[in-house]
This record gives C-alpha cells, structure tokens and sequence, in this order.
C-alpha cells in the first residue's frame, strides 16, 4: 500500500508587502500581530523575545525566527513534543528543513530511508521529498528546526 504523502506550503499572504517593507507584521495563530522591524543589516531576537504557539495538547513551537522576521529566508523553531507524537508523511514544496534532535530519541523517515537518532542527531530533508518523524521512547523530546 502506498503512503499518502500531505503537501504543505509555507506561503503567507504577506510575502510580497514583506519583501518591499522593512515593517513586517507577525501574525500569531491567536490572531493577534505584533510589529517588529528588520533592515538590511539584520536582526537580534533576545530571550524571551519568542513567538509561542500551542500547537496541540503538550507540543508547542517557540518561534526564535519567524519567516516573515527574515524577509521569508530561513524560520528557525525549538519544538516541544510529547512521547509517541508523529507527522505524517509529507513534503515541502518551497523549503528544505532541517532539524537537531535536543533531547530525547526520534525516528526519521526522508524518502524510503529510516534512521533513529538521539541528541546531537541531525537531519536535513529537502525539498519535494517525502518525510516524517516522530518522537520515539516514552518521555517527551525537544528539537530545534530550521526551514
């Protein structure tokens, strides 16, 4: 049986008007915007400075770089996940992703290789290529990804 593959795009509405403006609104998924801003120069996001989002019971996303941050280049992420947790198989169309287990074990999936892995463990899955992971083990993970 083949495995559906999800396609997921990271496309915003604001992708133009942030190209043009150095003001690039951020929107959070309770709907509220903060401004920040970023010239050519770069940008410094402090400690506590991160965007939350709860993603579902006991997983969230502390945003250190939302895309819209860095004119739609790179997201950088600190993802909690609970023991067992999962995505389903997928693939970007726009962006690779990387991501460095933090703590805790994992399994990854990219294309038709499957390789487990623990802190300090590395994956890179490009572009328009199939891929999963998922927490393994029975205690929650931290990761940190880059796409």
């Amino acid at each position: 049986m083949a495995a559906q593959v999800r396609h997921c795009s990271f496309k915003r509405d604001e992708d133009r008007e942030a190209e043009q403006s150095a003001d690039v609104t951020i929107k959070a998924w309770q709907g509220k915007s903060e401004r920040t801003s970023m010239d050519n120069k770069g940008l410094v996001v402090l400690p506590g400075q991160d965007v939350v989002w709860n993603l579902e019971a006991d997983r969230t996303a502390s945003f250190k770089l939302l895309s819209e941050q860095t004119r739609n280049s790179v997201a950088v992420f600190e993802e909690s996940i609970p023991a067992g947790f999962g995505t389903a198989l997928h693939l970007h169309h726009n962006s690779d992703e990387a991501m460095c287990v933090l703590s805790g074990e994992f399994e990854f999936k990219i294309g038709d290789t499957v390789t487990r892995g623990g802190p300090g463990t590395w994956a890179f899955m490009p572009r328009e290529i199939a891929h999963a992971w998922k927490k393994t083990a029975s205690e929650p993970g931290r990761a940190l990804v880059v796409a």
